[in-house]
């Protein structure tokens, strides 16, 4: 784009110098006067180019600009589903507390179990040992 500009330019430059070549009954100071509208027309334009040009990258700029914010929201969305520290320790001394109190509890059920256990064996015993005497005597 850039390139474009400057070629219209050189090709302004380069009419206006060929028009501003003395002609017949021409002075100086009309000479003079008709380059220096010639290269104030030509400052003109290169200014609007440039001013097209920095429009143009501010557009672009600012596009690039909202596509970031758009990322740093989505940034800010996700980091508030993230667990913060406090709340990991806490939810890790939880987890703690209920492994203790389970092995508690498992611990328990198993000297019931066996208490249980060794009870149903002694009635087992006692029932045989009942049944025996009764078939012997």
């Amino acid at each position: 784009m850039r390139l474009l500009g400057w070629l219209f330019l050189s090709l302004i430059c380069l009419t206006s110098a060929s028009a501003a070549s003395p002609g017949p009954g021409m002075t100086k100071d009309e000479v003079l006067a008709e380059r220096l509208e010639g290269f104030k027309s030509q400052t003109l334009l290169h200014f609007e180019l440039l001013e097209r040009e920095v429009r143009i990258a501010k557009e672009e700029l600012n596009r690039r600009l909202e596509s970031m914010n758009e990322f740093r929201a989505q940034l800010d969305k996700q980091a508030r589903d993230f667990v913060t520290k406090a709340d990991l320790s806490t939810v890790i001394f939880r987890v703690n507390l209920l492994e203790k109190e389970s092995d508690r509890g498992a611990g328990a059920t198993k000297w019931s179990d066996h208490i249980i256990t060794v009870l149903i064996g002694i009635g087992v015993m006692i029932g045989v040992w009942l049944i025996r005497g009764k078939r012997n005597g």
